[in-house]
């Protein structure tokens, strides 16, 4: 083998090399996010309750907020009514405006009360949510079993992603790391020998690369049995 097939030699094997090692790196920061993925999927279905009652919090905060907004505006309208009543009364002949005022204050006093007694409630049940987790509404009970459904889902979808993309990059690089021992070996052979090169790849790499999904699980098997079954009943 002259010096410039053996040039040609060493320039091919480190791009076989030079690919194969980006390959694996590839593949090793694809397995980083699937563990990623994986832990988040796992912390998201154990705080799901806690989240689904943090949310339940927020919206109880929010109806405290409002009530007691709609309490400060009703006694603002209360003082105003007082004053007005006062300023009637001061009068020496009170005019049709203080009954309609006396009348207003009276409903302004009963909505005040109303009022108070709805913040009573609310507080009381959101004190309930917070410290006894066996009286939680069933709204919050909904929302942690979606909650931890819904991680479920995504992080099957997510690994059903990620787990063919890592199965690719390891395989190729394997290819290419195969490719590269081959010529590798060829070229130690001192002989530019194509037969040999040919049964050198065979042995160290596979000529074709299966890409495709692993073999089914026991439980897709037992799945499309099942729906052999059904669908031949269906066509009996």
């Amino acid at each position: 083998m002259n010096t410039t097939e053996s040039t040609d030699f060493s320039n091919l094997i480190g791009t076989f090399r030079a690919r194969a090692k980006t390959l694996r790196c590839s593949a090793i920061w694809v397995l980083i996010l699937i563990i990623a993925v994986l832990l988040a999927g796992i912390t998201v279905f154990i705080k799901a309750g806690d989240l689904a009652n943090s949310e339940s919090a927020k919206i109880f905060q929010r109806r405290i907020e409002s009530i007691n907004n709609a309490i400060e505006y009703n006694q603002k309208e209360i003082t105003y009514l007082q004053r007005e009543i006062e300023q009637e009364k001061s009068q020496a002949n009170p005019g049709p405006l203080l009954e309609d005022f006396q009348t207003r204050l009276t409903e302004a006093r009963g909505r005040d009360k109303s009022l108070r007694d709805s913040l009573h409630r609310v507080e009381q049940e959101g004190g309930d949510v917070v410290t006894d987790r066996s009286s939680q509404p069933y709204g919050i009970l909904v929302s942690a079993i979606a909650t931890r459904v819904g991680s479920i889902v995504l992080l099957l979808f997510l690994v059903r992603i990620l787990a063919p993309l890592y199965r690719y990059n390891k395989r190729l690089s394997a290819y290419y790391d195969g490719r590269a021992d081959a010529l590798d070996l060829t070229r130690l052979s001192k002989a530019s020998d194509r037969e040999l090169f040919h049964k050198l790849t065979l042995s160290l790499s596979p000529d074709n690369i299966d890409f495709r999904e692993g073999p089914s699980s026991p439980t897709e098997e037992v799945l499309g049995l099942l729906r052999q079954i059904f669908t031949s009943r269906q066509n009996q």
